[in-house]
């Protein structure tokens, strides 16, 4: 008797088992989450550019940026719906759990960021004051969303490179820590400064410090490896 192979089994075996290749479960590759919250936010802030200048179509243009923002954020949390179902079923292992994750953290931002700057437009048209209350509730909600990824995720950091001794050595993801890190301390400035809430500027002083930090560390580590492979190159020849 054939066993059904289990939902998330392997990499991608349980939804090519169910019929469903490997495009479905590549959506659980954070990389590609990003590609596509990069591409709605580039959207959005030039949507809100263009609102704030002043331009003719300004109803129009914010309506599609609301859509945008909204349906963004219904994928976003479909998309980490797959991931978590990703981790439950599928055993974590120090090779898998990779720095590019921190982008689930980094999306939230770039939400929260479109949100604070339709709610910071100088005079409002109808469609933002229509969603107004609804627009910085939800950002809100995804800006706590997303600082709790942020202890979670260094955690799993510490359980992969302290608890398995993963080797804590330069790879080109790591830069996906520092952009969502940066994303945040912006994203949090922003929209506290749009919402009144006064707590979030001191917090946000305090993540652009961390970015800033992760940013040195990593490049750091990427003079290093240079380094050793002009040394190591030099040996050869």
């Amino acid at each position: 008797m054939v066993r059904p192979a289990r939902l998330g089994q392997g990499t991608d075996q349980g939804f090519q088992g169910r019929g469903r290749p490997a495009p479905i479960a590549g959506w659980r590759d954070p990389g590609r989450v990003f590609g596509f919250f990069a591409i709605a936010a580039g959207m959005d802030v030039f949507g809100i550019r263009l609102a704030a200048a002043g331009h003719p179509l300004v109803t129009a243009i914010l309506a599609g940026v609301l859509a945008a923002v909204w349906l963004g954020l219904v994928l976003y949390l479909l998309l980490v719906s797959l991931i978590l179902l990703h981790w439950l079923t599928v055993p974590m292992t120090p090779q898998t759990l990779s720095p590019p994750y921190w982008i689930l953290m980094g999306a939230t931002a770039i939400i929260v960021l479109a949100g604070a700057r339709i709610l910071g437009l100088p005079a409002a048209p109808p469609a933002v004051r229509a969603t107004a209350g609804f627009v910085e509730g939800s950002s809100f909600a995804l800006w706590a969303f997303g600082t709790w990824w942020i202890p979670l995720l260094v955690v799993l950091g510490i359980w992969r490179h302290v608890r398995h001794h993963w080797p804590l050595t330069y790879e080109p993801t790591l830069w996906s820590v520092v952009f969502p890190l940066g994303m945040y301390s912006v994203a949090t400035l922003t929209f506290g400064q749009v919402a009144q809430l006064a707590f979030m500027e001191p917090l946000s002083r305090f993540m652009l410090w961390a970015a800033l930090a992760a940013w040195i560390a990593v490049a750091a580590a990427l003079g290093a490896r240079v380094r050793l492979a002009a040394w190591v190159g030099e040996k050869v020849s």
